[in-house]
């Protein structure tokens, strides 16, 4: 049972988010505030997590406490940790026990996404408007960025990279611009994902489940009993759709019906990563598997645990 007050009796939750890498070799971030007030930036310590193989299971090791909010972590294929942090920074780690570069930005940051070590992007905010950056090995450029507020950026190369947003927003930069994809909706699509050339996927905040092209987008069907915010993720990998529910846990697609199964309904799926194996960040647990079906999950409830007993930003 996971150790929740310290001395005083502030009693404390936790959640972790953004996991990124492959099967067993990933990272991902935590944060740990009080319950009563939820997480908040100034209310509230936020940790990098790199997990790597330990006998028969994982070891996860935990570093880099902030006061502050990372947003947002991509672990490259050369195993760099890169992370946004909410005021404009970008932190670049080589090891957990390395220093790390930090890159200042003129935005608010709330997102990343990588194709390489020389072509990562992140996305934000600036004087209200959205705002967007590339990092091409050497130093970053302001780019252009679609006229909604984005939430996921997924793609096959520099020439197919899609976006994810607010007001049913979806669009394509071919390399020169931002195409945008009539939707039909106005649900804000929280994630994307490309598994081809020409083929989409993507889940609404209120429980839609979209597939398409480059040429249209069809709303496939819903996740049921869903509440505003409780999708969060999808991928396709292995050959099913996957879909993070938050508290609903972790779904898939019945073949290509418009019907989803309750794969994992115990874990509280918040974001996933498909590479050589799939990677699944839980509320309290982040896992993997090489299949889909063996899982081997890590760092359960360590951020309560091992904190017991500190005040918040205590070392």
């Amino acid at each position: 049972m996971a150790q929740t007050k310290d001395a005083g009796g502030i009693e404390y939750d936790m959640a972790y988010y953004s996991a990124s890498g492959r099967h067993m070799r990933y990272s991902f971030l935590g944060q740990r505030f009080e319950m009563d007030a939820g997480f908040r930036p100034d209310r509230g310590e936020c940790w990098i997590a790199w997990v790597a193989p330990e006998g028969a299971g994982l070891r996860a090791t935990f570093k880099w406490m902030y006061e502050g909010w990372y947003t947002a972590l991509w672990r490259s294929p050369e195993d760099r940790v890169w992370v946004t942090e909410s005021q404009g920074s970008v932190f670049e780690f080589a090891r957990p026990d390395s220093d790390y570069k930090k890159h200042e930005l003129p935005s608010t940051l709330f997102g990343i996404y990588g194709l390489s070590e020389h072509e990562i992007y992140v996305w934000g905010e600036r004087n209200y408007r959205p705002a967007m950056f590339r990092w091409d090995g050497r130093g970053w450029t302001d780019i252009p960025a679609p006229p909604f507020a984005m939430d996921c950026m997924h793609g096959l190369s520099t020439h197919d990279l899609w976006v994810s947003g607010a007001d049913g927003g979806v669009a394509r930069w071919d390399g020169s611009a931002w195409r945008p994809l009539a939707t039909r909706t106005q649900e804000r699509i929280v994630s994307i994902f490309v598994a081809g050339p020409d083929e989409l996927y993507g889940c609404g905040n209120r429980g839609s489940i979209f597939e398409g092209s480059q040429s249209g987008w069809t709303r496939i069907g819903g996740i049921p009993d869903t509440e505003t915010g409780d999708v969060q993720a999808v991928a396709k990998w292995n050959g099913d759709l996957w879909i993070a529910c938050s508290r609903l846990g972790l779904w898939k697609r019945i073949g290509k019906t418009d019907q989803f199964d309750r794969y994992k309904p115990r874990v509280d799926a918040v974001s996933i990563d498909v590479r050589d194996g799939i990677v699944v960040a839980c509320k309290h647990l982040v896992a993997s598997s090489a299949d889909g079906v063996g899982f081997m999950a890590t760092a359960m409830e360590h951020l309560l645990n091992d904190r017991a007993n500190k005040l918040l930003g205590q070392p």
